[in-house]
């Protein structure tokens, strides 16, 4: 191309591949549309939009990133350090081996992994793995006993009657500014609360609260479809509130839209900025988000 810069002409580059090309610099150009052409001499810049999906049919080795074991899988990835074997993640998510291994070729070909010669995982995209997960995921369809419901004294009240309970895990926008550094001022106020409980029904009527239209609805609430996922919350040491595996959070952000997936964003482009380790409250490991 004009001004020697590389580029990668395909069918169809997912976003995680598309974000990757940027860093290194390359030009890409697919059949969807997408187009990103940069060049120093003489001077371009031209992007486009493409597809928001690959428009071929997924195959049998192309696995939605739903269900209780894929998404318990995808929550230990967000806090291993690569790198990683299939049966040491299998291990760690008390899932089987063979349902790492049919997940794994999915991750691989969006881009969220590479994977050694034997198989295991060499390298892990972070970031992407949370994108990608949102395309199929969403904490009202993906979870059991979704309610949507109305504390009339404000979603800060409902909060206040969580604080401290057992039985409950935090997600949404109020977990989110808990996991933004101390000081930093979220990109989105926090008008509803979403959170986690095995019995959604009893909690609502525990609290007082009234169903109510989602459109108006300050406080969310579900039974996880993984039973697993209550038992790896952690209390946020700053705030006190107990929080959803990080994740959880990320993704329940990312797949609502709008100023909420701008909180996510926030979230992890803030954790590299800040310098410091990321420690995972459920499993004590520091790590890096990237």
């Amino acid at each position: 191309m004009a001004g020697g810069e590389p580029a990668l002409f395909a069918e169809y580059i997912p976003p995680s591949v598309r974000g990757r090309l940027e860093e290194l610099g390359i030009n890409s150009v697919d059949t969807t549309g997408w187009v990103r052409i940069v060049s120093s001499y003489p001077a371009i810049l031209m992007t486009h939009p493409g597809a928001t999906r690959a428009p071929w049919v997924r195959d049998e080795t192309i696995q939605r990133l739903t269900g209780p074991s894929t998404s318990r899988v995808l929550r230990q990835l967000i806090t291993s350090d690569a790198p990683l074997g299939v049966r040491e993640l299998a291990l760690a998510c008390s899932v089987s081996p063979g349902t790492v291994a049919k997940l794994l070729p999915t991750l691989t070909r969006e881009g969220i992994i590479t994977r050694t010669p034997r198989g295991g995982i060499q390298s892990i995209h972070r970031r992407e793995l949370i994108y990608r997960w949102a395309q199929d995921y969403s904490f009202l369809s993906g979870n059991r006993h979704p309610l949507s419901l109305l504390d009339p004294r404000g979603p800060e009240h409902a909060l206040t009657m969580l604080h401290g309970r057992e039985d409950v895990l935090l997600s949404g926008v109020h977990a989110g500014r808990a996991l933004l550094p101390e000081g930093t001022t979220a990109v989105v106020p926090a008008k509803r609360v979403l959170a986690y409980t095995a019995d959604p029904l009893l909690l609502a009527e525990d609290l007082g609260l009234r169903r109510g239209e989602r459109a108006r609805a300050n406080v969310l609430l579900a039974a996880p479809m993984d039973g697993r996922l209550m038992e790896e919350g952690w209390v946020s040491p700053r705030t006190e509130l107990r929080l959803a595996p990080t994740g959880q959070v990320l993704v329940d952000l990312q797949s609502s839209g709008g100023r909420e997936a701008d909180l996510a964003h926030q979230v992890m482009e803030r954790l590299p900025d800040d310098g410091r380790p990321w420690i995972s409250g459920e499993t004590g490991t520091s790590w890096r988000f990237k």
